[in-house]
Formats: structure tokens, C-alpha cells, sequence
């Protein structure tokens, strides 16, 4: 039964199930009730309009209509009372006067933006629901209830299927009803943009997967700089290589999980977890006072189409909107936590147990391990640009590193992770050529020879490799047929027209057919794959053309390749879509982008993996102050890191990788070896188990407790601090096990 469109009514529908007898009443101009199927209805009146449609024995779903015809989703978390809602009251807000524009956003279950094709202006707006008011169906069922947004005007609908199950709330967008009859399209869609919103004298913080974690506490104070920050999920959507050197440089790190949370008081939190469509979303952080809006608030804006440049590159020329929907449904699932779960950690614990359902992530650590491996690079060779002629420059050889192995062995270290980075034909950023390893190294004899002491000495032993990037003009590479393209038929490149991006297709089919069966006969224990764990674009390419989404597959492709042939497989960088290929992660961060929201860094992506991954992050003896870097690693559980060289790093100075300004192996060695044996005889029970539980007890003190019943109080003042009844020394940590043994 649909009543006709744009006539007030009061709707009573009166639903038998068997014997009982149940009212919903909906009080709407522009709403109507779709056919329902009356079997499938739970529902029951609660109060006034508020409709109960599903519960759980954790939690239950209502929805609620105003006077305004604005609809609000709520969700009554049954353990501690608390009331989630799409909507922030407006009686707790504030004393200001606000427009029907603010308010109708403040209540909308989603923001979108569009854009009139036909116009070569190409401009993108904003939904406003004051000029658009929508025709909203409705249809409930054995879990929730299901959405239609009609806006006539711009002749756009868009579905929302909500439901429930366990303690869950799930939001589904499928792309398939989603219509578009007029000259109007979809660019992007915010959904559930107030949900969680907090004004500022809330007690609580928003969590953001910025680097490692981030988050940013509400505090009833004013803040300078009012802006908006947005996280791309897997790095930016702009196949910009100028842009990706400019965040490197900058220190700008990568969302690597498709998540976010919120924490509302003592004991309510939410976890949303971006179940599909996360390769074209972003997450949006916006502080109390931006557009406006004196509340703080988070949630994911899903792309639909994107803006790009126009082909005659003149920045006076406005960019141009894609003309195709990109064909993804968009999924979102808010886990909801209570008392004692109800915090980051809690967060943290609930996604690692969502992956390990999903079969995303599995222990690549042995259960019973107590043994942290020592991770080593050495770096081998790179060519030196010179006027007239380069000249390739050794700083360390194949057989150097066997003597610099041979060193560690002796120092007592007997667990060790190896990685090669430049050993390929023409070293270190010569792509995308590889094979065979350099001559002036060692060539392949040297390789294995020393492939087979490794072997011995049981250290595994990862080549690095790159099927991300290109140069100009190396053999075998060509622009036209190998490049990635942009959407105006530009080709992506960097400022000086001389690095480029490999097409994934491309990629994939090089590693298949030119490089992993020759690379296998050199015996190595595994690959690390440089950039694909922190890098992922699409690509317009005319016979190859792919999407973000596509490109991670390529790049899951070649890890279960190089799995399934060596053994073991890595990447630099760790995001989603790789945790459930590689068995090693490297350069996972310890912290934030540095945004100006943020008010701290936190190990959420750590406590996700713990004890199922390896990870290291920076190398110990590239840092400013090796022994707060020290307690970095022990605070967020990673590995002993160093970087080294056999010969001193002054070699390199003068080449695009010198950045080793302290890489001497002899400076460094005994440092590596004393750390392994300090971490293996304080930390080694930690190894293999998850990090459950990060706090910060006061100022520069942390506690880390592991699920064993490990607690580590980490102290990074320059004085002793007195915790929870220990002391902790200066720039120091104490170890404390499940009998309360200290070490």
C-alpha cells in the first residue's frame, strides 16, 4: 500500500501477526509505507512516533519521525542503557538560533553531493533538504528496516537497508538501486554523518585509523583552527606521483584499516567497520565549529565518481566529473561496546576478532613462539647519476653481507630476519628491470652462496622488489603500453616526466611471466614486495583499464604467487587487503600524519595483528635517539629493526638514497645484537600473544598489557615515575607477568 505522494496524513497501520495486534504511527507529508510483507514485521510502539522494528539481546533498533518529517535511526544499547541515535537532540545542543538548512543536516540520515552533467561547469552541490525534501518509503523486516530516498527534483533515489544482528547495526547502500533518471548524478554520499555526535562538554574521544591509530578527544575549549580532515582509505585516490613524494616527505601516513570508532563517556562505544566499498571511501573527522556545527563528529563518505582534470592541463579549465557510477555496494557495520570494552582497546580487540571470523587474518607466528626475531636490510647498490657517465656504487656486496650475518651469528643472535634492497641488475631504483642480480654485487653465484649460508644458519632471507614503479627509458618499459593513465588520457607521471606507474594488469603479468620462476632458482626464503601494502590506485589505461578495487587484487595475486613458490611473502606498509596473503609486515608506523585534530597517537593497527604478524617500523639506528625509539618498539610490540651497510654511509651521499646517514654495520652491530638478546629475555612471552589493552596512566607513561596477563609499563620521562604500585625508571620500562614477577 503506497499513499499518494505529497499529502499529509497520519498513518495508522494496524498489523496482525497471528493473534496479536501491533500500531505503528507515522506522522509524515512526504512519507509513505511501502507493501509490506506483515510476516516478516517485529515491531511494537515505544513511544509517540519511536517504532521499535528489531532487537537482539544486546541491542535494539528503532526508528522515529518528527514533526518535520525528518527520519532518525536509534539504537538502545540493552548492557549499559545507553541510546545511540542518527540525530543529535537539538534541546542539548545550544542556546543559538539555527536555520532549517542546519538543522534538516543535523537530522538527515545522509549527505550527498551531485552534479548537473549537462553543464560544462561541471560543479558539484550539496544536497540541501530544504529545497529537495525527499518522498521516503518505507519497508520493515525481520531485522530492520528498509529505506527509499525519492528526490523528485533532481530525479535521484537512494536505498538504505538497515538491520541488526548481535550487536551490530548494518547499513547497506546497494549501487544497483540507486537511480538516476534525470540530468543529476551522484558524486559522493556521507552516511549517517551526526551519527555519535558529541558537543564538547561530552567526556569521550573519536578514533581515526591515521598511521598507526589516532585520536581526538572532545574538549570544552576553543579550537584555533577549525577544519575538516579526510582520510582516503589505503592512501590518496589521486594518481599523483608528485603527491605521493610530497606525503612521504611530509611524513603523511597511510589509513590503512577501514575503520573508525567513538567513545561517549564511561562506558559506550561504538566500532564502524567499512565492509564494502572501502577501496573508493574516505573518512571525515569534522571538530565542534566546522560549517557551523558546534559538534564533533566522524563517518565515511563513499565516492561515486570522481573529479579529474581536463586534458589541455590548465588549471583555468574547471576539472571535469566521470560519467559512470562506480558499481560498488557500500556496506557499513557499527559494532557497539559496553563497560569495559567500551574504549580504543575494545575497539582494536573487536576488529581483530571480526578479521580472524572473515578468514582476513590468520597466525602466520607460531602460538607458542617466545622467540622476536631480529629484522635486518641491508643495503647493496645504486647508481650514482654523474654528467657523463654513472657509476654504480657498492655499499654492501653479497659476500660483505654474508660476512655482516656471520658478525651476527657470533654476537649470538641466532633468529634473524634478512632483506636485500638493491641487489637487482642495476640496484636501487633502477624499474622496473631486476634480473639477474648484479654482477658487481656478486652476481648470482654470490646470491647463492649466500642464499645457502642463510639456509644454515636458519635466518630467512626476503629480496626486495617493486612492481609499482617505472623510469623512463628503462629497457623493456614502455610508456604507451605500461604506464598507468588518467582519466583524461594524461599519463600519470611525476613533475619531471621521468617516473611512472606500472599498470596492475601489467604488473601482474611481469611478475608471472618474467620474474618469479627465475627468482626461485636463487633458493631465497621469500619476497618483500615494495609500495603495494601502502600504495593502490586505478588506472584508465585504454586495454588495461582498472579500479582501485581491481588493483588490490593484482597485488593479492602476486603475494599468494610468491607464497605459494618461496615460502613466504611481505610487503612494505600493511594495509587490509594484504593481511591475509603476507606472513611479514615492514614499515608499519608508530604514529599519526602530525594533523592538527589529533591529540595523540595510539598502537590500534599493532593491537589488531599482534602475535599473527611480524611487523617492524623504523630502523633503530636512523633515529635521532636510539633509546626512546627503543621503547617505541616495546610500547607498540615490534621488532628490533636496523638498517645497515658494510661500508660507511658517507658512499651514498651523493645518490637518490641518502638517507643512511648512520648505516656503518661496525657502529651498529653489537647495539642490534645486545637489543635481540634484551628484547628475547624481558619481552619473548609477548610474542606470539595479542596485545589486548594500551592506556596511558599519566603523562609519557603507558601500559601495554597482553593477553597471558603480561603487563609492560613503559616511562619516557627522564625521572623515575611510581604506577600502580611499581616504579619505572627513567626512559625505561618494567615488565610484569601474570604472577607478578618483575623483569
Amino acid at each position: 500500500m503506497k499513499a499518494r505522494r505529497g499529502i499529509s496524513i497520519v498513518l495508522c497501520l494496524i498489523l496482525f501477526i497471528g493473534t496479536s495486534l501491533s500500531v505503528i504511527l507515522v506522522s509524515s507529508a512526504n512519507v509513505t509505507l511501502a507493501d509490506n510483507n506483515v510476516s516478516d514485521i517485529v515491531s511494537d510502539n515505544v513511544s509517540g512516533s519511536r517504532t521499535k522494528v528489531a532487537e537482539t539481546d544486546k541491542i535494539a533498533l528503532y526508528y522515529a519521525i518528527d514533526d518535520a518529517d525528518n527520519y532518525e535511526i536509534i539504537v538502545e544499547d540493552k548492557r549499559n542503557g545507553y541510546i545511540w541515535s542518527s540525530s543529535f537532540d537539538l534541546e542539548k545542543y545550544s542556546n543559538e538560533k539555527l536555520n532549517n538548512l542546519i538543522i534538516s543536516r543535523m537530522k538527515a540520515l545522509f549527505d550527498f553531493k551531485y552534479t548537473y552533467t549537462t553543464n560544462r561547469k561541471f560543479t558539484i552541490v550539496s544536497i540541501d533538504y530544504v529545497s529537495h525534501k525527499p518522498e521516503v518509503s518505507i519497508k520493515l523486516t525481520k531485522n530492520g528496516i528498509n529505506m527509499l530516498y525519492e528526490f523528485d527534483k533532481l530525479g535521484i533515489s537512494i536505498p538504505l537497508k538497515i538491520s541488526i544482528n548481535e550487536n551490530m547495526l548494518i547499513v547497506n547502500i546497494p549501487v544497483e538501486e540507486i537511480k538516476e533518471e534525470g540530468d543529476y548524478h551522484l558524486t559522493s554520499l556521507d552516511l549517517l554523518p551526526f551519527f555519535g555526535a558529541s558537543d564538547n562538554k561530552e567526556q569521550g574521544y573519536m578514533f581515526y585509523p591515521d598511521g598507526s591509530g589516532a585520536l581526538f578527544r572532545f574538549k570544552n575549549e576553543p579550537i584555533n583552527d577549525i577544519s575538516r580532515s579526510g582520510f582516503y582509505i589505503y592512501g590518496t585516490d589521486q594518481v599523483n606521483l608528485s603527491l605521493y613524494e610530497e606525503n612521504e616527505r611530509k611524513g603523511i601516513e597511510t589509513a590503512m584499516l577501514p575503520v573508525y570508532g567513538v567513545k561517549k563517556g564511561e562506558n559506550a562505544a561504538f566500532l564502524a567497520v567499512i565492509t564494502d566499498g572501502e577501496y573508493d571511501t574516505s573518512i571525515n573527522i569534522a571538530p565542534s565549529g566546522f560549517s557551523n556545527i558546534h559538534l564533533n563528529r566522524i563517518s565515511p563518505e563513499f565516492t561515486y565518481r570522481r573529479k579529474y582534470g581536463d586534458l589541455r592541463d590548465n588549471p583555468n579549465i574547471p576539472d571535469r566529473i566521470e560519467t559512470e557510477i562506480l558499481m560498488e555496494n557500500r556496506e557499513v557495520k557499527y559494532f557497539f561496546l559496553a563497560n569495559d570494552e567500551a574504549d580504543y582497546s575494545g575497539m582494536a580487540n573487536t576488529y581483530r576478532n571480526y578479521l580472524i571470523e572473515e578468514e582476513i587474518l590468520s597466525r602466520k607466528i607460531n602460538e607458542n613462539s617466545k622467540i622476536i626475531p631480529m629484522s635486518l636490510d641491508l643495503f647493496m647498490g645504486i647508481n650514482e647519476q654523474r654528467i657523463l657517465f654513472d657509476k654504480f656504487i657498492q655499499a654492501t656486496t653479497f659476500k660483505q653481507s654474508k660476512t655482516i650475518l656471520e658478525e651476527v651469528s657470533q654476537l649470538g643472535v641466532d633468529n634473524v630476519h634478512v632483506k636485500l634492497i638493491g641487489w637487482g641488475a642495476k640496484g636501487y631504483g633502477a624499474y622496473p628491470v631486476f634480473l639477474p642480480a648484479n654482477k658487481k654485487l656478486g652476481g648470482v653465484k654470490g646470491l647463492k652462496d649466500l642464499v645457502k649460508y642463510t639456509k644454515e644458519k636458519g635466518y630467512l632471507l626476503y629480496l626486495d622488489a617493486n612492481f609499482t614503479d617505472a623510469n623512463k627509458g628503462e629497457k623493456g618499459f614502455s610508456i604507451r603500453r605500461d604506464a598507468v593513465f588518467e582519466k583524461n588520457g594524461l599519463v600519470a607521471s611525476n613533475k619531471h616526466k621521468d617516473k611512472y606507474l606500472l599498470n596492475p594488469i601489467t604488473a601482474l603479468d611481469r611478475f608471472k611471466n618474467q620474474f618469479i620462476l627465475k627468482v626461485k632458482e636463487y633458493g631465497i626464503d621469500g619476497l618483500c614486495l615494495e609500495r603495494i601494502g601502502n600504495q593502490l590506485y586505478n588506472d584508465y589505461h585504454e586495454k588495461y583499464p582498472v579500479t582501485r578495487k581491481e588493483t588490490a587484487e593484482n597485488w593479492q595475486e602476486m603475494l599468494e604467487m610468491a607464497d605459494a613458490h618461496l615460502g613466504n611473502c611481505a610487503a612494505n606498509g600493511g594495509n587490509m587487503y594484504i593481511l591475509n596473503q603476507v606472513n611479514r609486515l615492514f614499515d608499519i608506523p608508530t604514529e599519526d600524519s602530525g594533523n592538527m585534530n589529533t591529540s595523540e597517537a595510539i598502537p590500534f593497527y599493532q593491537m589488531v595483528v599482534h602475535g599473527y604478524i611480524p611487523y617492524s617500523s623504523d630502523p633503530g639506528n636512523l633515529f635521532y635517539d636510539y633509546k626512546t625509539q627503543k621503547l617505541k618498539w616495546i610500547e607498540y610490540g615490534c621488532m628490533p629493526y636496523f638498517k645497515l651497510t658494510y661500508s660507511k654511509s658517507d658512499v651514498l651521499k651523493y645518490t637518490d638514497y641518502n638517507v643512511l646517514f648512520s648505516s656503518y654495520y661496525k657502529d651498529w652491530l653489537a647495539t642490534a645484537a645486545d637489543t635481540y638478546k634484551e628484547f628475547n629475555e624481558h619481552l619473548g612471552d609477548t610474542w606470539s600473544r595479542e596485545m589486548i589493552k594500551h592506556e596511558q596512566l599519566q603523562g609519557n607513561v603507558y601500559k601495554v598489557t597482553y593477553k597471558d596477563g603480561t603487563k609492560i609499563y613503559v616511562n619516557y620521562n627522564q625521572r623515575n615515575i611510581l604506577v600502580e604500585g611499581y616504579e619505572v625508571k627513567a626512559v625505561d620500562y618494567l615488565v610484569v607477568d601474570k604472577g607478578g614477577n618483575m623483569r
